[in-house]
């Protein structure tokens, strides 16, 4: 029989090292993260950035030094009924402002709300007013205190509005189209019928919203004798 041979004293312990080792080197590859897992692990403690409240500022409407400032041109021609002093803020001076320098916004209207009081804005409102002022720009045209009313058309309407264009249009615009005499015949004629077809539907709209049925006639046939015009067969079509 062989012998089997038996290690010293001093392998054996380093046999045993050596396999601690060894263990000791797994365990560490197993529990032990790397720098970069450890800065995976890491959260950064940043604080939460507060939620910043907003606060809408209006900065007060004064012109420029050597500008006009034309928005008495305005007020003083605002046909608006209920309107006091203490309405007005400095959101609404800014609104007229910018009616006022920009060329491109072509409307601006002025109405009081049963709630929310005096309002200053660029469009019509949906909801139907009592009362309405409106001031509307030439296309395009730069406003001065000299040609404000050459370039600006301004006017209120009240409810109902059909009556109110109504009147506006036979008080008003008509009378000065018709008495204008030197216009061209042919455009004078179209124009004329145009204006006729358009009064003749609004004045049936209007009536009709009444309940009744009322004919429209034309205020040049208050101006113009039978003589005359039984001559003009343009003013015979128009009247007919």
């Amino acid at each position: 029989m062989s012998a089997r041979r038996r290690g010293t004293v001093a392998e054996k312990k380093g046999k045993r090292a050596s396999r601690a080792i060894s263990l000791s080197g797994q365990k560490n590859d197993l529990t032990t993260p790397s720098v970069v897992d450890e800065l995976d692990y890491i959260q950064p403690n940043v604080p939460e950035e507060a939620e910043e409240n907003v606060e809408l500022v209006i900065v007060p409407s004064t012109p420029m030094e050597g500008e006009a400032d034309l928005k008495p041109c305005l007020r003083k021609r605002l046909s608006l009924s209920g309107v006091t002093e203490e309405m007005w803020t400095e959101e609404h001076l800014a609104a007229m402002d910018q009616f006022l320098k920009d060329v491109t916004q072509t409307m601006i209207v002025f109405y009081v709300d049963d709630f929310a009081g005096l309002k200053v804005e660029p469009v019509i409102p949906h909801q139907e007013q009592k009362q309405l002022a409106y001031f509307i720009r030439q296309e395009n045209a730069e406003i001065t205190e000299e040609n404000f009313h050459e370039v600006v058309q301004f006017g209120s309407v009240r409810r109902p509005y059909i009556d109110s264009l109504m009147r506006t249009l036979n008080a008003a615009y008509l009378p000065r189209l018709f008495r204008k005499g030197s216009w061209p015949e042919s455009i004078k004629n179209e124009f004329f019928s145009e204006i006729y077809h358009f009064m003749t539907s609004l004045t049936d709209t209007r009536y009709k919203m009444k309940g009744r049925t009322v004919l429209y006639i034309p205020i040049e046939s208050f101006t113009i004798t039978p003589e005359v015009a039984q001559k003009d067969k343009a003013v015979v079509h128009r009247l007919e």
